[in-house]
């Protein structure tokens, strides 16, 4: 992509004035530049994150057979009690240990700062069964961050401990993606 001083430039070269061909490789140069230096946003201003769920523990199934279905919910919470959805795992069927070994994306703005991490049981029939949620503090969204995360029901005023989940996630451009460190508990 070019800047508009660039376009000017190229205009302005092809019509035989200003510039020559070192002002147009220099506005090159300039774009490539801060195309590199950009890192990855959505139209809304959002950065995007490499994200890897790999595995859980439910301590109590939730179905008839003694078993779950669970699937992880991610959920972004910021300034002013917003809240944003950023991932849903897989889900895997029939087990208290699930193992996802799930990669994938998701986005949120830096004002986020808080992740809530939920656990489910995916029913057929009826509504999903709450497992149980914790709220972990993402500041340093730059950096690579691992979690082994206990989540927890509140019952009768106080929270039982109902599982745990694993994942990590850094920013699209980090420097360890593709070292063979992310991904890799």
């Amino acid at each position: 992509m070019s800047d508009i001083y660039g376009d000017i430039l190229k205009a302005q070269q092809k019509q035989g004035n200003l510039g020559g061909k070192a002002a147009l490789d220099e506005a090159e140069k300039r774009n490539k530049a801060n195309e590199k230096n950009k890192a990855p946003k959505d139209k809304e201003g959002d950065w995007t994150y490499n994200l890897y769920i790999d595995n859980g523990i439910v301590l109590d199934g939730t179905d008839g057979n003694g078993l779950s279905d669970p699937y992880v919910v991610l959920v972004a919470l910021g300034p002013n009690n917003k809240s944003k959805q950023v991932y849903r795992s897989s889900v895997q069927k029939k087990t208290l240990e699930p193992s996802w070994s799930e990669k994938g994306t998701m986005k949120f703005k830096d004002t986020y700062t808080q992740l809530r991490v939920e656990l489910w049981d995916q029913d057929i029939i009826g509504r999903n069964d709450f497992i149980g949620s914790n709220i972990i503090d993402v500041k340093n969204h730059g950096a690579a961050q691992k979690f082994d995360t206990e989540v927890y029901k509140e019952k009768d005023g106080s929270k039982d401990l109902t599982g745990s989940v694993k994942f990590q996630f850094e920013k699209v451009g980090a420097s360890i993606i593709g070292t063979g460190k992310f991904g890799a508990y």
